[in-house]
């Protein structure tokens, strides 16, 4: 019984040290002020993410999305929105220590709206989206990405209060559901 929990635990030990576990995250912001010649707006998003490294090309993990967004154009409304987004990354090019790879992620999102002009109104969104990315391996271990949104594709059924509808983008702004501003910066950190 000894060799069996020692052969078990040898063996856990073992995928564990060749496992390819990352955590990391990204965060991106958005401000246009009152002379941008365009609605004055703030949002900040921060995604929190887990994932597992498949071989050397694809990744599967799991993203969090927390984000919040301010207009004040024609009255001032705050949107915050909760999301899970499950994702494969593939890896296009590897120049170096440089890549290009593609993220394709299913998002479910739920989004609050708190406004004086029209009270508090709930979203529930489900979609698809695919979003270029470009990567800088810092370290064996340490890798920086760029989301880059304005060259997304995203399709998504919302559902908001007592209507439904689907949306469909390429080349998203700020007013895009998921995602705040053009670029959005993260790391991932291997095990």
């Amino acid at each position: 019984m000894k060799k069996i929990l020692l052969t078990a635990a040898f063996a856990v030990a073992a995928m564990a040290a060749s496992a390819q576990y990352y955590v990391g995250g990204s965060a991106g912001i958005q401000f246009n002020g009152k002379d941008s010649g365009i609605d004055p707006k703030f949002g900040i998003n921060i995604s929190p993410m887990v994932g597992y490294t498949l071989n050397d090309k694809m990744d599967a993990g799991l993203e969090v999305i927390f984000s919040f967004q301010k207009d004040q154009e024609p009255t001032e409304t705050k949107y915050t929105s909760f999301g899970l987004a499950p994702y494969l990354r593939y890896t296009f090019y590897q120049f170096g220590k440089f890549g290009v790879l593609g993220k394709g992620s299913v998002f479910f999102l739920s989004q609050t709206q708190k406004s004086d002009a029209t009270g508090k109104q709930s979203t529930f969104a489900l979609g698809l989206g695919v979003i270029p990315q470009i990567t800088f391996d810092v370290t064996d271990k340490v890798q920086l990405f760029a989301d880059l949104n304005f060259l997304a594709f995203n399709f998504a059924y919302v559902n908001p209060e007592g209507d439904s509808f689907s949306m469909f983008n390429v080349g998203v702004d700020a007013n895009n559901i998921t995602q705040v501003g053009d670029l959005q910066i993260g790391f991932i950190y291997r095990f």
